[in-house]
């Protein structure tokens, strides 16, 4: 199934972040990880791929919240169910499947099965991670009930919807820009995109960058897309809309796309020791490839 990968330069929110975070685990996630799924391939690729794979407890339960109203979003076209109602169904059904891998280790055979980073790293235990998990959804799904989101959602019809479920991209010049808005659809004339937000960082720069991908592949103005950033309190959610402006936008990604470049040597390839590890060993106690790294 990977025979026919290429790694081609491209940039993403993701690669801004980890590269700002540690050039190094930039270079394992990247490029050390590279042919790591191939059982032959040298020990530390075959690391570097099972440790990129590791999910942060957050990242874990936005993964579900979006899969879970996708699904609702495919399954109610053919019924007339509520949406609160089948969309605690898909929490439900995705939920167990993942406490299922988790539970049973299933990640230790195919490394793209969900382990949570303090599991792998014997930080918290599978018990505390399960209950952890149960509560989020809990908690996300009491505040989607309550509010005007779900109603909107309920109202739109399964055709004005895009397929967000793989990544999506557009071209800045020649630079590959990948994407991954949660939501998106166009209802009545007006397009819109939407994110959850779990962590309450970059959401204006995502929105800004989610938009400028809408723009151009449907060759319209930024300034007709409404961007729904949503941000989850105590049995409740709140809609945000907003964007970093376009042209900043544009600007930070060239220049961060430029600075990851220049790591590559003449012939474009990667090599370890042009990508430093962070003078910050804090970071490193928080990092998924700590035990390759440290």
């Amino acid at each position: 199934m990977y025979k026919n990968l290429t790694q081609n330069f491209s940039w993403s929110l993701f690669k801004h972040n980890i590269f700002g975070y540690c050039e190094r685990a930039y270079y394992h996630h990247y490029y050390g990880s590279w042919n790591g799924w191939d059982q032959y391939a040298p020990q530390e690729a075959q690391a570097s791929f099972r440790l990129k794979h590791l999910k942060t407890k957050e990242l874990w339960a936005k993964s579900i919240l979006k899969k879970a109203i996708i699904n609702t979003i495919r399954t109610r076209k053919n019924t007339s169910t509520a949406f609160t109602k089948e969309l605690k169904k898909q929490l439900q059904k995705i939920l167990t499947s993942d406490l299922r891998n988790i539970h049973s280790e299933a990640w230790k055979k195919d490394p793209k099965q969900t382990c949570i980073d303090k599991i792998y790293y014997k930080e918290e235990n599978v018990n505390d991670i399960s209950y952890w998990i149960k509560e989020q959804m809990y908690q996300h799904l009491a505040s989607l009930q309550n509010s005007k989101l779900i109603q909107k959602l309920s109202n739109i019809p399964y055709p004005a919807f895009t397929n967000t479920e793989q990544p999506l991209f557009f071209y800045l010049d020649d630079l590959k820009v990948w994407c991954s808005p949660d939501l998106t659809w166009q209802y009545h004339g007006q397009y819109n995109i939407l994110n959850f937000n779990l962590n309450n960082r970059n959401w204006a720069f995502l929105a800004g960058i989610n938009t400028l991908l809408f723009s151009q592949n449907n060759k319209i103005h930024y300034s007709e897309i409404i961007s729904h950033t949503v941000f989850f309190e105590k049995n409740n959610c709140i809609e945000i809309y907003g964007i970093k402006h376009p042209k900043e936008i544009k600007k930070i990604i060239k220049e961060s796309a430029s600075q990851i470049h220049s790591r590559l040597s003449y012939n474009q390839k990667a090599y370890k020791d042009n990508f430093p590890k962070t003078a910050k060993i804090e970071k490193c106690k928080h990092c998924c490839f700590r035990e390759i790294c440290l």
